[in-house]
């Protein structure tokens, strides 16, 4: 994973624009990174899926540019490349999961887009979708406020959406066990259980 982001990191520095599934690594966007905060006003708007999603992009951008200076200071230093990507494993772990996660909400939000409108579908895949965003989001809360990308009251509001999704969703959650056809073993759970009842 190092060179799939390194590679565009130094692209991105020299000038190079990347394609569609790296525009987060934009020359543009890591020129404006330390600038870039969270604009979401209230707890609504923040669990906005474009807010979620530009928060996640903005952190994967954040770590991957930040691995690819330290493994370019360890080259320039007389590393072997393979040497400074070996002595920044933590920052490249971080920064990878950064990228996947943001691969992963990024899929989601166009997989609800495809449900219809209204919907009861739709509906309850949404309040999923924040629900994801704002669990893993909470999790590495730290790496999205350390930059002051999010606020403390962004942060609360976080907290206190994970908290309110998850009392809105139990009603669903025999059904969207139901629906990802988890077994009863994977869930070491009887929340699952094929005859339906819990």
């Amino acid at each position: 994973m190092a060179i799939v982001l390194t590679m565009p990191c130094r692209a991105a520095k020299r000038g190079v624009k990347l394609t569609a599934g790296l525009a987060h690594l934009q020359p543009e966007g890591r020129a404006a990174l330390g600038t870039q905060r969270c604009t979401a006003a209230s707890a609504s708007a923040f669990e906005s899926p474009a807010v979620l999603v530009a928060a996640y992009r903005h952190r994967a951008a954040r770590l991957a540019f930040a691995m690819t200076d330290l493994v370019d200071a360890g080259v320039a230093s007389g590393k072997t490349e393979t040497d400074a990507r070996n002595s920044v494993g933590i920052e490249l772990v971080r920064a990878s999961m950064a990228h996947c996660m943001l691969i992963v909400l990024d899929r989601f939000v166009s997989g609800v887009a495809k449900t219809p409108a209204g919907s009861a579908e739709h509906t309850v895949l949404t309040k999923l979708l924040k629900l994801f965003a704002l669990f893993y989001l909470e999790q590495d809360l730290g790496e999205f406020m350390e930059d002051g990308y999010l606020s403390p009251q962004q942060a609360a509001w976080t907290r206190q959406g994970v908290r309110r999704l998850l009392k809105e969703l139990v009603d669903n959650a025999l059904g969207l066990v139901d629906a990802f056809d988890f077994t009863d073993h994977s869930l070491n759970s009887s929340l699952g259980r094929y005859d339906g009842n819990w």
